[in-house]
């Protein structure tokens, strides 16, 4: 009972989507920005060759999925990291795991936040969806000059991707599954090292910047050090009008 309720499920589910498609407007083709896809990549063999509002929809709710997913995956293994823990259920604690997590963090949002892009730009032009009684009467045949509703071009923010899109793979492959154009790779680990690991201490290092500091005093701008110069007094003469407002005994 249980498997003849889950068939009818799965095919009102498989009609509703077919409808939904035929539906939909129609976004039109674009020449994909790379060559072979990614050797071992997230290739979706099973993608249709029209792509339409309806899969654009549905394409950025996977990815939404796989960055979310990621994400706490990654903050799983930052956390049991610092509680100095070896394996943990997103994967094994080293710095291997580590950097291809936050890689894959970083490729979903980029393909996240384009989709979004597009889905906020196909919104925008408010292209109707096919009238179910005219996609009726085109199934039969008796409508054959009705065309479908198709965006006059593509959202700006697609171009970087592969067509046809790609569903996003399991959150438990790391594996980098769309490309990046050149100008948009990832920094390397080391430049990204360098940018964001803290200045080492030493002690000459200290010294010095403390030197600076009170040689220095509170001014940094040139601007600010010509004004106070320019209007420099003598401290001496400053020092006990002070002490002559306030009575000091060196000067009673």
């Amino acid at each position: 009972m249980a498997e003849l309720v889950y068939g009818i499920a799965w095919a009102i589910t498989d009609f509703t989507e077919k409808i939904s498609t035929l539906r939909s407007p129609v976004i039109p083709p674009w020449t994909t920005p790379f060559d072979d896809p990614v050797p071992g990549g997230g290739g979706d063999d099973d993608a249709p060759k029209v792509l339409t509002e309806y899969r654009l929809h549905l394409v950025h709710h996977t990815w939404a999925t796989r960055h979310a997913a990621l994400h706490l995956r990654l903050c799983c293994l930052w956390d049991a990291k610092s509680k100095g823990m070896r394996a943990c259920w997103a994967g094994t604690v080293n710095r291997e795991t580590l950097q291809t997590t936050k890689d894959a963090v970083a490729e979903a949002k980029w393909v996240e936040d384009r989709l979004a892009q597009a889905v906020a730009w196909c919104e925008g032009r408010k292209v109707r969806k096919l009238k179910l009684v005219k996609l009726v009467k085109i199934r039969k045949g008796r409508a054959s000059t009705t065309t479908r509703p198709t965006y006059t071009e593509t959202p700006p923010s697609l171009l970087d991707l592969p067509y046809p899109l790609p569903l996003a793979p399991s959150s438990n492959r790391l594996a980098q599954t769309i490309p990046r154009p050149p100008t948009l790779m990832r920094e390397t680990t080391e430049e990204e090292e360098q940018r964001t690991h803290p200045p080492f201490y030493t002690e000459e290092a200290d010294l010095a910047l403390g030197e600076e500091s009170v040689m220095g005093g509170m001014w940094h701008d040139p601007n600010e050090v010509r004004a106070y110069e320019a209007a420099y007094v003598d401290e001496d003469d400053d020092v006990l009008r002070m002490l002559e407002i306030h009575q000091h005994p060196r000067t009673s």
